[in-house]
């Protein structure tokens, strides 16, 4: 038969219709295949090696990884911030502005307002930064029901604009696939 032992199960003796005990530890040392108990073999040093592999590797202090980081600047001043105001009323309305030392300036004012059937918030301001030759910059800007409308020197206007929108005002305004051809 090789190398394998067969549990024969014999005829119950009469009446009985469960089996015995001896019957049951002799069908607990029933060997297997050779193949399954390999594997089973197999699978369980692979979760020994992946228990292993989990294991924190080297002990590190959390007080060290949790520290609270020192704060780069005491102050406002220190990190270059000379102003900084907001305020924010109950109607909805809110200022807010800041200049720091490179110089960069900004201050925005918005309020709540109907834009049809619905509440919006429309906002103006403006900004000023100083290029690396010298020159500053200053735009002042709306954003409301109409978008976005920056103005400045240093914004570039297209020459051709008013050319642009006559033709356009001209033109057809639809066109069908079946005129096309």
């Amino acid at each position: 038969m090789g190398g394998r032992r067969r549990y024969i199960a014999e005829e119950p003796a009469i009446g009985r219709h469960w089996p015995a005990r001896s019957d049951l530890a002799r069908a607990a040392t029933y060997d297997t295949d050779p193949t399954l108990a390999t594997m089973i073999k197999l699978v369980l040093v692979c979760c020994l090696v992946a228990l292993v592999a989990a294991r924190p590797q080297d002990f590190v202090d959390d007080s060290v990884i949790y520290q609270e980081p020192r704060p780069q600047y005491r102050t406002l001043e220190d990190a270059g911030i000379l102003r900084m105001e907001s305020s924010m009323n109950e109607d909805g309305s809110f200022q807010y502005g800041f200049e720091t030392t490179d110089p960069i300036q900004q201050d925005v004012a918005g309020q709540p307002k109907q834009i049809g059937e619905e509440i919006g918030i429309v906002m103006q301001g403006s900004y000023s930064f100083q290029t690396p030759e010298g020159q500053t910059i200053t735009v002042n800007w709306v954003a409301d029901e109409n978008g976005f409308q920056p103005q400045g020197d240093a914004i570039p206007v297209d020459a051709n604009a008013a050319a642009q929108a006559a033709a356009f005002a001209n033109a057809p305004q639809q066109v069908t696939f079946d005129e096309q051809f």
